[in-house]
């Protein structure tokens, strides 16, 4: 029953699943809800509010989700004679499209997150959290192919020399990227007599680029949103760009652009829109609801996941790597390490973020929280920064887990490319004599690779528990507990 999860949730009671008073009474979505920007991208954000459609109403944020219009093209423009060698995708998946969030709730609106380098947190988020079958089912919906190689290769098979010689597979090519082109390839637009572009769509829930959302279980009370999104790839967020072409295109368009909105020479939809349900109860909740105002039992907690990125300043192979990660970050759970060719975000050929160096790879690794080792003896073994990774998954080091999207061959050094260094801190942030006080991290590792300047960049990504309180008498937020 839709809601019944939900109910529970909001009133901290258990209810018969088979009653249908429990469930949703009305379940409606708000549709004109645009952003704020009046046609205006050139900043690179997105400006959501929801002043006014958010008054008096129950609205679940939850399962809201955003549309972008996006129009694709070139510094060439592209031509409707090369529609059959055209190849564009997403990097792996649209949360690629989102680097930067600002995220502010309630009537006085009090900053809930404001990160930067999502776009990478959440492309690991996904590789732990996700596993094979959904990638072949919703993850489609959302452009999710993992990577199968580090290049932009789109032909699978070489030509026959002769007739009846052996069939080879391409040295470069990735099927992550062609299927990603296939669920490009239906908005292929024509424009005037010769030229074309892609007009394109982007779904992007909000749960999948915030934890915040992700892990808030019930509808919201008269509790305003404002969110600013930097979209990656614009002029103000140039770090990471989130489209790919092949090579055959690449040589056609130079360059590849985009635009939020409409243009003369794109048309599009005007502007991007934030999709939210209203919800109604039955009257038997809502006596429920009333009773819980009245007594002031409404007010709730959202524990999630905030993440801050960190840019080492080793850019090439070095030995004996002590980095400070923090001089003081309150209730750190999990610090992740990936390596990237240089760059190669940037790339419209390359899929990184989504990818790691392939040359590139860690041993002797340790972190000091507050000056402690953690630690006895560093972790030096591939199978093991595996194993450490495969005990963050849902169903952690199960050996009879089926469809991981992460096997031993991607942590392979000189190899795999997806190799994402996990070290969980947890079980010693936990018993901290003082969890309000900031902590010191600081990470050891020796680096192999290329021995040359300017070869990697490598990131920190530091997850660290963050809790909420949701005032919906007030409809006021708050964080007493916790550094957002």
């Amino acid at each position: 029953m839709k809601g019944f999860n939900e109910i529970e949730a909001l009133l901290g009671q258990e209810f018969d699943p088979t009653d249908p008073d429990y469930q949703y009474e009305k379940y409606e979505w708000i549709n004109n809800l645009n952003d704020k920007n009046n046609k205006d991208y050139s900043t690179g954000l997105i400006e959501i509010d929801t002043i006014g459609v958010s008054d008096g109403k129950w609205l679940d944020y939850h399962n809201s989700y955003l549309t972008i219009p996006i129009s694709i093209f070139g510094d060439t423009a592209m031509k409707h004679a090369d529609k059959a060698t055209l190849k564009v995708a997403v990097k792996n998946s649209i949360t690629q499209l989102i680097y930067s969030i600002k995220l502010a709730l309630g009537t006085n609106s009090f900053i809930v997150q404001n990160t930067d380098n999502v776009n990478l947190y959440n492309h690991i988020r996904s590789m732990v959290n996700d596993d094979v079958n959904y990638i072949d089912t919703n993850g489609t919906f959302f452009h999710q192919a993992k990577d199968t190689n580090v290049t932009h290769g789109s032909v699978q098979y070489k030509s026959p020399a002769a007739p009846g010689d052996e069939i080879v597979e391409e040295a470069d090519f990735n099927k992550g990227f062609v299927d990603r082109i296939k669920l490009m390839n239906p908005y292929y637009e024509r424009s005037g007599v010769s030229d074309a572009y892609f007009k394109f769509i982007a779904y992007i829930p909000l749960k999948l680029i915030s934890d915040f959302f992700d892990k808030l279980a019930f509808p919201l009370l008269d509790t305003r949103l404002v969110m600013s999104l930097g979209v990656a790839g614009t002029s103000n967020f140039p770090h990471s760009f989130p489209f790919m072409v092949n090579s055959t295109t690449k040589g056609k368009i130079v360059n590849t652009r985009f635009t939020i909105g409409t243009t003369a020479a794109h048309p599009n939809e005007q502007s991007c829109k934030l999709w939210v349900a209203k919800v109604e109860f039955t009257p038997k909740v809502k006596t429920l609801i009333a009773q819980a105002l009245l007594d002031k039992k409404l007010t709730k907690e959202v524990t999630f996941y905030n993440s801050k990125v960190v840019k080492n300043t080793t850019t090439k192979a070095e030995l004996a790597v002590d980095f400070q990660l923090s001089n003081g970050i309150k209730d750190p759970k999990r610090v992740w390490t990936v390596i990237q060719d240089y760059n190669s975000a940037r790339s419209d050929v390359h899929p990184s973020p989504c990818v790691t160096a392939i040359d590139a790879y860690l041993r002797n690794m340790n972190i000091t929280v507050n000056g402690d080792k953690f630690f006895e003896s560093n972790v030096n073994e591939h199978h093991e920064f595996y194993r450490m990774f495969k005990d963050q998954q849902y169903n952690e080091s199960d050996d009879y887990q089926n469809g991981s999207l992460i096997q031993l061959k991607d942590f392979l050094p000189v190899q795999g490319f997806h190799k994402y260094y996990c070290l969980d801190i947890s079980s010693k942030t936990n018993h901290l004599p003082d969890p309000l006080k900031p902590v010191i991290l600081q990470i050891q590792m020796d680096v192999y690779g290329k021995n040359v300047d300017d070869s990697y960049q490598i990131y920190h990504v530091i997850e660290h528990e963050v809790t909420v309180v949701i005032n919906m008498n007030l409809g006021e937020v708050s964080a007493p507990l916790s550094s957002v």
